[in-house]
């Protein structure tokens, strides 16, 4: 559909460099995973390069890290995907937990969980901040929810006074993390202060550009064009930008693609989307379930981060999430069977 909306956009330049950043990245973030994982361990290598990369960057930031038009900049890497990886590395520190029982490696891992908390609350973007914390309130969730089936099945199990008093030291330490978290970023928390304050006073990129955005896209939605999309990049030219290759988007990625590629391909993608939820929701996996749990999570959070910034290639993660998400469930049903 890039292709065939590319005869009709009204921002070719900008709407060809698009496309062939989709097919060349989007395309292999999403055909890689089902090549990558055939086993458990398949999952670990993918992880270490993010916690890695998490630690490079939180070092780099604490030593020697600039402000950048009150954003954090650290290796060179900007400030939302700074948030990003710190929120993603958060998530597989999570999960490993869940997997070594050494208590010196638990404590080490929850020593990258405090250090990536500090990296998404210093990065001043406001997306993976709240991915973050819905992410986590999401994984709370879960766990309440398998405690749950558990009593269901008659396994009663840690659901007395001691495991109560244990849900209720997560909840305290999960708020206490974020305290110190906030903390820890004390020289860089006032650019996150700023940060917002920038966003509400209207200058730079502000929220009221933002809805702006918005208000144009639904208005464009609600008209005829609104099946068909006004093509791949014509966003740029309803908010009468220059047809370049750093053009223009709604910061919303669902918006981004009913407006450009139309309300079609937004119901085959939230279809998509709808049945690999539900596989996850309503079957039981007997193998991987901690893999596909973790990967719900990390698709939750790479979901929540497109509803508030990115275009849709450098949301790359929710393909790659739920790709991976695909290739998990792939694998417990070959087990299974």
């Amino acid at each position: 559909m890039m292709l065939i909306s590319l005869s009709y956009t009204s921002s070719p330049h900008y709407g060809l460099d698009k496309t062939f950043r989709f097919i060349a990245f989007i395309g292999l973030a999403t055909i890689s995973p089902f090549f990558l994982f055939k086993k458990r361990s398949d999952l670990w290598w993918f992880i270490a390069p993010f916690i890695v990369m998490m630690l490079l960057l939180n070092i780099d930031l604490i030593t020697s890290g600039e402000e950048n038009d009150r954003r954090v900049r650290a290796l060179s890497a900007n400030y939302l995907a700074f948030g990003r990886i710190n929120g993603v590395a958060l998530f597989f520190s999570l999960y490993l937990i869940t997997q070594w029982k050494k208590p010196f490696v638990r404590l080490l891992l929850l020593a990258s969980m405090a250090l990536s908390l500090y990296g998404v609350v210093s990065a001043g973007g406001r997306g993976p901040l709240l991915a973050t914390i819905a992410t986590l309130a999401l994984a709370f969730l879960l766990h309440q929810v398998g405690k749950i089936n558990h009593s269901l099945r008659g396994d009663t199990t840690g659901l007395g006074l001691l495991d109560m008093l244990r849900s209720v030291g997560a909840i305290a330490m999960t708020g206490g993390a974020f305290v110190m978290a906030f903390l820890l970023a004390q020289r860089y928390f006032a650019q996150e202060l700023a940060r917002y304050q920038l966003a509400l006073s209207g200058g730079g990129e502000s929220i009221f550009t933002r809805i702006s955005f918005a208000r144009t896209a639904l208005n464009t939605i609600n008209s005829s064009e609104g099946l068909w999309g006004v093509g791949v990049g014509g966003f740029n030219a309803l908010v009468e930008r220059p047809d370049t290759a750093q053009g223009t988007y709604p910061h919303n990625m669902l918006l981004e693609i009913w407006v450009e590629l139309g309300a079609l391909v937004l119901i085959v993608f939230l279809i998509g989307i709808n049945m690999t939820m539900l596989r996850c929701v309503f079957k039981s996996y007997t193998i991987f379930s901690a893999e596909i749990r973790l990967l719900v999570l990390l698709f939750v959070f790479a979901i929540v981060n497109a509803l508030f910034s990115g275009n849709l290639n450098d949301n790359r993660f929710v393909f790659t999430f739920l790709a991976a998400l695909e290739a998990f469930i792939l694998l417990a049903h070959q087990y299974d069977t």
